[in-house]
């Protein structure tokens, strides 16, 4: 699963989708990104769809990953 770094060094995991201008989105609640799929409705057919994982959830989750861990 891809990551990018987050300006304090945490590394926060994202999920790509499709093909075209990216759009970046964030989830409505705890989740991870990906489990919102089925409420993006047809935005992969025109966009690249970026799912962030926010910290602390799905991939962003991972123990030991950011400063002080």
């Amino acid at each position: 699963m891809p990551t990018l770094s987050a300006y304090d060094g945490y590394e926060l995991a994202y999920h790509l989708v499709w093909e075209g201008e990216p759009l970046i989105c964030l989830p409505g609640g705890p989740m991870r990104a990906s489990a919102y799929l089925g409420a993006r409705g047809d935005l992969s057919r025109v966009r690249r769809l970026v799912l962030l994982d926010l910290r602390g959830t799905g991939g962003s989750a991972v123990p030991g990953v950011g400063p002080g861990r």
